[in-house]
C-alpha cells in the first residue's frame, strides 16, 4: 500500500491576455542527498504578442518542502513573423529540491485568460503529478512523458479529420492520453487514448476550440517501486486501473478555418519538405 503524502506547488500571479495552451517538460529527476531531490522543468505558455510581458512564475510549496526556488526570465522563443503579433510562446526553466519523504509531486499553474473559444473556457489551470519511488528496473527515478504545445494550430474545416500529439516516454512505458477531468470536451471531437489521436467525429464548427488533455505513462513490464521511507508498491504491465507513474497536463487551442476546395499536402495546405524530421522522430 502506497504511503506518504502529496506536494503541491502552486503557481500563481501568471496571465496572459490571450491564452493559447501550455505544457511543461520535467528533466530527469537527480537525488541530491539521501532525503532531497532535485526537480528540473520547462514551462512554456502559448498566447498573443503580449506573451512578452507575461509575469514570471512565482512557486510555493506546502509544508515548506520546497525551499529554494531557481528559475529563469521567461524568454520568447518563438513568435508569428507577419508582424501582426498573432501568436507567440515563452519559455521558463525551473529547478528546486524536494524533500523525497513522500510518493508523489503535484505541480500546478493557474492564470487568466484563455482566447475567446467556443467551449466558453476562460481561466486556465496546468497539472503535473510525478511519482517519487525508485523503480525496479532502471534502478532510477521514473521520468515523465515527453511533450509540448503548439504555439498556433489553425486546421480548415473540412480537414479536420486526425491529429496527433506529442508524446515519448524515455523509459519505454506506454504514455496514454485522456480527456482533462476538469475541462469541456469540445462537440464532434473524440480521442483514441492508446494512439494519442485527435478524430473528428462530424461536422466541427468553424472559430477556436480548446483541446486540455492529459498525459499518462504506465509500465510494460512489472516494476516495483520503491520510496525513501522504505515503503515499496508493485505495478503490473499496463494495468491501467494503477495510478500512472507521470500525469502532465498538455493544452492547446485550434483555430478552425472555412473549409477549402482540397486538402492534399501542397495544394492549398503545406508540405514539409525533405529533410523535416517525421512525427514521431525522436532527435
Amino acid at each position: 500500500m502506497e504511503t506518504g503524502g502529496v506536494l503541491l506547488l502552486l503557481l500563481a500571479g501568471s496571465s496572459a491576455l490571450s491564452f493559447y495552451g501550455g505544457s511543461i517538460s520535467f528533466l530527469p529527476l537527480q537525488r541530491r542527498t539521501q532525503d532531497t531531490v532535485q526537480v528540473s522543468f520547462y514551462h512554456r505558455q502559448n498566447g498573443r504578442n503580449s506573451c512578452q510581458n507575461q509575469n514570471q512564475s512565482t512557486f510555493t510549496c506546502e509544508e515548506g518542502a520546497c525551499p529554494i526556488m531557481e528559475r529563469s526570465d521567461a524568454l520568447q522563443t518563438d513568435q508569428d513573423q507577419s508582424g501582426q503579433g498573432r501568436w507567440c510562446q515563452t519559455e521558463e526553466f525551473t529547478t528546486t529540491t524536494v524533500q523525497s519523504n513522500r510518493t508523489r509531486l503535484t505541480l500546478r499553474d493557474s492564470g487568466c485568460c484563455w482566447v475567446s473559444n467556443a467551449e466558453g473556457e476562460t481561466s486556465w489551470m496546468s497539472l503535473a503529478q510525478l511519482d517519487l519511488g525508485f523503480r525496479s528496473d532502471s534502478h532510477n527515478f521514473n521520468t515523465c512523458p515527453t511533450t509540448t504545445a503548439v504555439s498556433s494550430l489553425r486546421i480548415p474545416q473540412n480537414c479536420v479529420s486526425r491529429v496527433r500529439l506529442l508524446a515519448y516516454d524515455p523509459d519505454g512505458d506506454a504514455v496514454r492520453c485522456r480527456f482533462a477531468p476538469d475541462a469541456t470536451v469540445p462537440s464532434n471531437f473524440t480521442l483514441d487514448e492508446a494512439a494519442c489521436t485527435l478524430t473528428s467525429a462530424g461536422g466541427v464548427h468553424t472559430g477556436v476550440h480548446v483541446l486540455q488533455l492529459m498525459l499518462e505513462d504506465f509500465p510494460t513490464t512489472n516494476i516495483t517501486l520503491t520510496y525513501a521511507d522504505g515503503t515499496s508498491v508493485t505495478r503490473g504491465a499496463r494495468v491501467l486501473s494503477s495510478p500512472p507513474l507521470c500525469q502532465v497536463k498538455v493544452q492547446f487551442s485550434v483555430d478552425v478555418l472555412p473549409a477549402i476546395s482540397s486538402c492534399a499536402d501542397a495544394d492549398l495546405l503545406p508540405m514539409f519538405l525533405s529533410r523535416t524530421p517525421s512525427h514521431g522522430d525522436v532527435l
